[in-house]
């Protein structure tokens, strides 16, 4: 069986816009789709790469600081003012009966810890759709 194709002169469009044109409803659905999640992930990713630069020298600052020999309360970021908060409010609790020194400090050095894993959960947003 010999099967003849009428030639109409015209080649077939290649492009990417000539494919997508000429895609089914459903197709060009799909690609505005994943055009979408393409330009949410590379959002979150520029967003990403801001915060933990800004993250990144936050915690310089902070060694900066503890080197130094303590918080001043000028300090400029957000990391290194919420470390002197917590341990402020830690130390404004005050010492428990029966706390040496070494237990006054473990709970500060909690308390900041804390302040700092919650920084670090705060820059965690958005992971889990780039996961996705």
């Amino acid at each position: 069986m010999l099967v003849v194709f009428a030639s109409t002169g015209a080649q077939p469009d290649y492009s990417v816009v000539g494919m997508v044109m000429n895609a089914d409803p459903v197709v060009q659905a799909v690609m505005a789709g994943l055009v979408l999640a393409s330009i949410a992930c590379w959002a979150i990713i520029l967003e990403k790469v801001i915060r933990l630069a800004g993250l990144r020298s936050s915690a310089r600052e902070v060694e900066a600081i503890a080197e130094a020999g303590g918080f001043s309360g000028q300090e400029r970021s957000l990391l290194a003012k919420s470390v002197h908060r917590a341990a402020q409010e830690e130390a404004a609790e005050g010492v428990a009966p029966g706390d040496d020194q070494n237990d006054t400090r473990a709970k500060l050095e909690r308390a900041m810890r804390g302040s700092v894993k919650q920084e670090l959960r705060s820059a965690e947003t958005g992971l889990p759709f780039l996961a996705t």
